[in-house]
C-alpha cells in the first residue's frame, strides 16, 4: 500500500515530508517548509507542534484546544504557496503568502489567504504572525470593482474583497 500524500501538496509521503518535522524527528529548513508543516498540523490535527512552532511572543494569543477545535471543525483540501520572500536555509526572517482551502463546519468552502512572517532563532524557524487576506491592505492591488475577485471565490471584486 502507497503511504499517504503529504497535505502540504508536494506529491511526496507524508511519512517522509511534514510528518519528521510535526512529530520532532526533524527541522524545517526554511520557512516555507515550517509553513507547509504547519498546514499539515491543521490537516492532522496536531495542535502542540502549532504551538511549539509559534513565535514564542505570540503563544499566549491562543491555546491549544482553540487550534485542535479549529483545525477538527475543518476539511483541509488544498494549500497554495503564492510568494515566497526569504526564509532560506541562510535567512533569519521570511515571508510566505499562501491560500489554504478548506470546507469548514457547514459545508461550504472556504479560502484562508495569508501573508505570513517567520523568524529563525538558535537555527529553528518560528512563525511570527499573519496578515489574513493581505490584498485588503495594499494599495498597490489595482483591480475593477466589476473585475474577478483575487481570493479566487469566482465573485466579482465588489460583492466579496471589495466589500
Amino acid at each position: 500500500m502507497m503511504p499517504a500524500q503529504c497535505y502540504c501538496g508536494s506529491h511526496l509521503p507524508f511519512s517522509e515530508c511534514c510528518e519528521p518535522i510535526i512529530t520532532g524527528k526533524k527541522e524545517a529548513l526554511t520557512a516555507e517548509a515550517l509553513m507547509r508543516s504547519r498546514y499539515s498540523a491543521y490537516a492532522s490535527i496536531a495542535p502542540e507542534y502549532l504551538m511549539q512552532s509559534t513565535y514564542f511572543s505570540e503563544r499566549s494569543k491562543f491555546t491549544e484546544q482553540d487550534l485542535s477545535d479549529w483545525a477538527s471543525e475543518n476539511q483541509w483540501k488544498k494549500l497554495e504557496i503564492i510568494s515566497i520572500k526569504n526564509g532560506q536555509i541562510n535567512d533569519s526572517t521570511g515571508e510566505v503568502s499562501f491560500k489554504a482551502y478548506f470546507q469548514d463546519a457547514e459545508g461550504k468552502n472556504q479560502i484562508h489567504h495569508e501573508h505570513s512572517t517567520f523568524i529563525k532563532e538558535n537555527g529553528k524557524w518560528f512563525y511570527v504572525k499573519g496578515i489574513i487576506n493581505p490584498q485588503k491592505l495594499s494599495p498597490a492591488v489595482l483591480i475593477g470593482r466589476n473585475d474577478p475577485c483575487i481570493c479566487g471565490s469566482g465573485k466579482k471584486y465588489k460583492k466579496c474583497c471589495g466589500v
